[in-house]
């Protein structure tokens, strides 16, 4: 039997290409995600928009109590009613990086500030996906926040 197959591990639906954790269902079926962005609004030529908006009104379509938070300098739409939105992540003039070693002593606080917020914020969250904040310069300052909030 393959092991997608096997009892006690995770189902694979075959119709439609999902997995289902073996997690209890209460859990599985309502979990507190969060969606880390540095989102000032949601501009459909940033393509990082239209993905989070997706994941965020799938979630919440699937029973889970989504969370996005964005920019405090947000100055866009409200978003879908499904999800709460947060304007709490530390407003910053980016910069691209290349080092750790160059971050200047403005954005250290930034980081600071920003590993302060998640630490309150996300203390009582399952899951948080950090969208964009590990794998550029321009965000380096908030992967570092979220590094030293773990």
């Amino acid at each position: 039997m393959p092991h997608y197959q096997e009892e006690n591990s995770w189902q694979h639906q075959q119709y439609n290409n999902t997995i289902i954790i073996n997690l209890d269902e209460e859990r599985r079926n309502k979990m507190k995600i969060a969606l880390l962005t540095n989102f000032m609004a949601f501009e459909p030529g940033y393509s990082l928009t239209g993905i989070v908006k997706d994941q965020a009104i799938m979630l919440s379509k699937y029973g889970h109590d989504v969370h996005l938070f964005v920019n405090s300098g947000y100055n866009g739409e409200e978003f879908d009613e499904s999800v709460t939105l947060h304007k709490t992540i530390p407003f910053a003039h980016l910069k691209d990086y290349k080092s750790i070693n160059d971050i200047t002593p403005e954005h250290q606080e930034i980081i600071e500030q920003t590993r302060q917020m998640l630490v309150e914020e996300l203390k009582d969250f399952d899951f948080a996906f950090t969208h964009d904040f590990v794998f550029t310069g321009w965000f380096m300052i908030y992967g570092q926040a979220c590094k030293r909030a773990t």
